[in-house]
């Protein structure tokens, strides 16, 4: 099937049908999250940003039970939205210049345009600073604006509804930058809070993490980072270090000073940085047509309480 690309959009393409239907699922035409890297369930999510010499693109599915290809696009956004918008999803990485790799299912890492759009430009700049390998983007928000692994009956995270919510792997100073512990991990008798041991974090590289938090930052549409206490100190002193008017900003830095309220402890976050976008929820929107070019108006995402 020849699926018709307008320049410069965020595209999404979801196939939807019983959760093990799927058989087969290639692209041919554009960079897309590695099947490989997948889980094999559906739905199955492709994503990217279209270019100039992006114009069509071949897919190839092949179900064992009948199943529809929806798709949704949008343009790149960089301003608060005023309204539900529906979300998109994190375009793959065209090589390592993107500066990040996806460690979930593409499903699982929809957001609000002005998010994709801030992460995409974070990380980018953050790898043509420092030069170093890519960082992990793991969960987002579920295609339909649910939280991540509701379509599996166990979703995670108590938030991560209506794309403003963003899991990226810490920034390391021994590769690879993927999700794991760095620092020796202590966990509660019931098994409720997971925390740092104090004084054992280790390969954090403050610098990139300090960076790539201000450029999100300095969009002035971050509400609150989580990350463990034993990370925000040395987060902040960084920052201060990498103040260099215009690019970076004393007030970038201020705002990633502890006193500041916005670099907040929360438990669990021993493996990853949490970052959450001011504004309303994104909703999902998807047509049944698979190669309109517009998408339909969104469905307001259900309105519930939004915990870290």
């Amino acid at each position: 099937m020849n699926v018709d690309l307008t320049p410069g959009r965020l595209v999404s393409l979801l196939v939807l049908g019983p959760r093990g239907a799927l058989a087969h699922f290639a692209v041919d035409g554009a960079t897309v999250h590695d099947p490989l890297e997948e889980d094999g369930w559906l739905p199955r999510a492709a994503s990217l940003l279209t270019t100039g010499d992006t114009t069509q693109l071949t897919l190839s599915v092949e179900l064992h039970e009948p199943g529809r290809l929806l798709r949704v696009e949008s343009e790149p956004g960089a301003e608060l939205p005023s309204g539900v918008l529906p979300l998109i999803g994190l375009p793959a990485p065209g090589s390592r210049a993107a500066g990040y790799l996806q460690e979930r299912p593409g499903r699982y890492q929809f957001a609000r345009p002005d998010v994709i759009t801030a992460l995409l430009d974070g990380l980018r700049a953050t790898r043509t600073r420092f030069r170093r390998d890519p960082i992990g983007v793991l969960d987002l928000s579920q295609w339909d604006a649910r939280r991540p692994a509701s379509d599996l009956d166990h979703p995670r995270h108590v938030s991560h509804e209506g794309g403003r919510d963003v899991d990226l792997a810490l920034p390391a100073t021994v590769e690879p930058s993927t999700r794991r512990d760095h620092c020796d991990k202590l966990i509660s008798r019931d098994f409720t809070l997971g925390l740092c041991r104090r004084g054992s974090a280790r390969e954090v590289d403050y610098p990139r993490l300090a960076f790539l938090l201000g450029r999100l930052v300095k969009t002035g549409h971050v509400d609150k980072i989580f990350l463990d206490e034993e990370f925000i100190a040395p987060t902040a002193e960084a920052a201060r270090r990498l103040v260099h008017p215009p690019s970076y900003p004393a007030w970038v830095a201020e705002k990633l000073q502890p006193a500041a309220g916005v670099l907040r402890h929360v438990a669990w976050h021993t493996d990853h940085v949490h970052v959450r976008f001011r504004g309303p929820q994104g909703g999902p929107a998807f047509s049944d047509a698979p190669a309109t070019a517009s998408s339909p108006p969104a469905t307001p995402a259900p309105s519930t309480p939004d915990p870290p």
